[in-house]
């Protein structure tokens, strides 16, 4: 895999606000604890919303690279993109096969070989679907009575291996036809 360079994002601003207000709980036990629960929820729907809005936006930009024609591109934006991420991915699978395939059998088999032949990544998509279906189990299921059993630093660093994934979806896009379409 190439390596691709994590920016900090606001996620790890957020982790590290929560992660610090926390600290300063330490004496009041039960309002600590009760903070804990609320803020790794939130830090799970954050980081898995930061990812929804990362993917759509690569789709995009791929879809605009890759056509001159104005009403495709809204076409594919009003029925492709907008409010469709939720279902590019079987979320209770550990691997993200289903996005892959949405762009043909060949470059699903490419981008398949890649994870399976590097163990960071291929780590870092399993966390990519966890996060996912923890977000999923969180909105679904009633956000204020459910809860995570990850402490707050589990699904932070659930989110910086999942966000290596990331960018190599949005890498991947970038790859031309020929790359893969030979093998």
């Amino acid at each position: 895999m190439s390596q691709l360079q994590k920016e900090k994002t606001h996620i790890d601003q957020m982790y590290e606000n929560f992660d610090e207000c926390l600290k300063l709980l330490a004496s009041e036990v039960s309002l600590k604890i009760e903070m804990d629960k609320q803020l790794k929820k939130v830090l799970l729907i954050s980081s898995a919303s930061f990812f929804e809005y990362e993917i759509t936006q690569s789709i995009k930009i791929f879809t605009t690279k890759n056509t001159d024609a104005q009403r495709l591109q809204q076409f594919v934006q009003t029925r492709a993109i907008s409010r469709q991420y939720h279902t590019y991915f079987e979320w209770k699978a550990k691997n993200a096969n289903q996005f892959f395939k949405m762009f043909g059998v060949e470059f699903q088999k490419k981008v398949r070989q890649v994870i399976d032949d590097d163990g960071i990544l291929l780590d870092s998509e399993k966390s990519f679907m966890e996060l996912g279906k923890e977000r999923n189990i969180l909105t679904h299921e009633n956000f204020g009575e459910n809860e995570t059993q990850k402490t707050l630093y589990e699904v932070y660093e659930l989110y910086q291996k999942a966000y290596q994934f990331t960018l190599f979806l949005k890498d991947s896009l970038n790859w031309n036809e020929e790359d893969y379409s030979k093998e």
